[in-house]
Parts: structure tokens; sequence; C-alpha cells
């Protein structure tokens, strides 16, 4: 390569010195493409030169400019589509369950009503509503017995 402090230089020869790379612009101009001669992997824009090849793309300059912004779009992908389903995960109604159930569901019990929500259901029933209870649940309970019996 030929240093740029040169161009101060009234005549200049670097013929045969094995030298490589593009000629400076100021150099190409102030001197003639003699004083060059034989250095075969010069370039640049006097005769008998070829012109330098245009500067190659840095692969790792794309590397690291394009590697970074991927990242980037990936991350924020993902967090968009987190977002998104927690939005969905929210807008679901729970279901109403209620505790005691249906009131009716006692005289069919079948193990699945805890004996508090028994109490608690049983707590506003007056004598007379119990025995009306107890009556239907007798006639229930006969119904069932004489449906076993016939075929």
């Amino acid at each position: 390569m030929i240093p740029e402090f040169l161009w101060v230089s009234y005549e200049l020869n670097l013929s045969y010195n094995s030298l490589e790379g593009p000629i400076p612009e100021h150099l190409s101009y102030k001197f003639s493409s003699g004083s060059f001669w034989g250095n075969k992997y010069l370039c640049g824009n006097l005769p008998d030169f070829s012109p330098c090849p245009s500067t190659p793309i840095n692969k790792l300059k794309i590397v690291e400019i394009i590697l970074p912004v991927l990242s980037f779009l990936a991350f924020l992908a993902l967090g968009v589509l987190l977002f998104l389903r927690s939005r969905a995960k929210d807008n679901i109604p729970e279901p109403n369950v209620k505790k005691n159930g249906d009131i009716f569901s006692i005289l069919n019990f079948d193990g699945r009503i805890a004996f508090e929500d028994i109490i608690k259901a049983t707590k506003t029933l007056t004598s007379d509503t119990v025995l009306g209870l107890v009556v239907m649940a007798v006639f229930i309970e006969h119904n069932y017995q004489v449906e076993r019996l016939l075929p």
C-alpha cells in the first residue's frame, strides 16, 4: 500500500516494488503510470492498470446489523403473543358454581353435597316444611321400591 504522505513529492518512482492495493486518487492525478510499473497487484485510475474492484460487502458487518434486529423482532413478536394470550385468558368467563347447589338435590342425595351445605340449606326451614319434605321423601322412596319390584 502506498502511504498518503507522498502527495508532497514532485517526482516519484515506485516501480517494481511488489506493491499491492489501490493507488491513492491524489497520486494517480499527479504522477504518470510509469511511476508505478512492475507492481502487478496495484490498481487504480491510471492507464495500464486495472480498475480497483468495488469494496466487498463485509459479511461480518451485515451479521452485526441483521442479527440484533432479528433478535429484537423475535422478542417483540414473543411479547405480543404472550400479551394477547394473557388477554384471551382474562376474557374467559368463570363458571358460576353454586355453593349449595339446587335445594331439591338434597332429596336425591348421592354423597356429593357436604354435610355443612345441608345444614345451611335447612336452617330456614320451618317444622311444616320439614314435615312436608319428610312426607315427600317417604313417597319418593316408596315409589322407588315399587318400581324396582315391577318388571
